[in-house]
């Protein structure tokens, strides 16, 4: 679910104005990966209130706070965001991340914040992502002009939890976008014609658009690979990790990267020795060398590998 909207109950409670100024919120962050190599590529940020119960994600009536109090939660969200980002890249880690807004945030000041928030932790347009949710509640021309002033600046704009609501067809219609996210609930229901014919369906009107499409609450290798199948480019979900404290998502990052260097050279020099997919894997788990997301290496784990390797020098030569 999403940074600003992903637990909404908690936020109608006494107790929540003020949160922020009495240092009770905190964002976790959910690493997004490409489906091809599997390699992170970003993350979600999510919202968190610390009580003396223990962390709670947002609930259910989260669209029952005022404007005032969204408008200071979004930017805590915003803010700390970028500033967690900007430490991330500083050592090479964290590429871009996500996060959410409400519709009642949605003005030209807001637009002018996110401008802020970016120049003030040195990070570059491309490397945020804004995710807009319950599209029915966003006003069609306002909302087309604000996303569209956030691409001309090169952020991202994402439809989250695509496919979920009536007006998500609307939407994807009339508001500029560079993202579709793919509603979780058909993720859990692949395998059912209805739930496939769904996700195959926003993959042709994003590749149509120009859009990138992204799977959440993706659990299961099954469910990655016929995504991956159906032209679906990133996923988020617990197959790959969940959400983790900002040092969770560091060591996830350091780990990928220790895969990329180590087991990667390993990888390729078995493949041009000959050895099979199926041949390099077992090699791979006789030595201890751990797997993708920290499981056992599969064959289809080092083809990937392998692709990924012969495709990417082909794309620095066409560019």
């Amino acid at each position: 679910m999403t940074a600003a909207l992903a637990g909404e109950t908690l936020f109608a409670r006494p107790g929540i104005r003020g949160a922020v100024r009495r240092g009770e919120l905190l964002l976790h962050y959910q690493p997004i990966v490409e489906l091809g190599s599997r390699r992170p590529v970003g993350a979600e940020a999510l919202l968190r209130w610390q009580q003396p119960t223990g962390l709670s994600a947002p609930g259910a009536f989260w669209h029952e706070t005022d404007g005032p109090c969204v408008q200071e939660i979004g930017q805590f969200v915003l803010d700390t965001a970028c500033r967690q980002l900007a430490a991330w890249r500083a050592e090479g880690l964290c590429a871009e991340v996500s996060v959410n807004t409400d519709p009642r945030e949605l003005s030209r000041c807001w637009v002018a914040s996110v401008y802020d928030a970016l120049a003030r932790n040195g990070l570059p347009a491309a490397a945020l992502n804004v995710e807009l949710t319950e599209t029915s509640r966003i006003d069609a021309a306002d909302g087309a002009e604000i996303a569209a002033a956030l691409i001309r600046h090169g952020i991202g704009v994402a439809l989250d939890d695509a496919g979920t609501g009536f007006n998500a067809l609307a939407a994807v219609s009339e508001l500029p976008l560079t993202e579709l996210k793919i509603d979780r609930s058909f993720v859990a229901r692949l395998g059912d014609p209805r739930a496939d014919a769904l996700v195959r369906g926003l993959v042709a009107i994003s590749r149509e658009l120009g859009m990138r499409t992204v799977a959440e609450g993706v659990e299961t290798e099954q469910q990655a690979q016929i995504l991956e199948h159906y032209g679906v480019q990133r996923a988020q979900g617990y197959l790959f990790s969940r959400p983790v404290a900002p040092e969770g998502l560091a060591n996830y990052w350091r780990r990928a990267s220790d895969l990329a260097g180590g087991a990667r050279r390993l990888i390729e020099e078995l493949a041009t020795t000959g050895a099979s997919p199926a041949t390099i894997a077992a090699v791979l788990n006789r030595r201890g060398t751990p797997g993708p997301n920290g499981r056992n290496w599969r064959p289809a784990s080092v083809a990937r590998v392998l692709a990924s390797a012969v495709e990417l020098p082909r794309q620095r030569r066409q560019g």
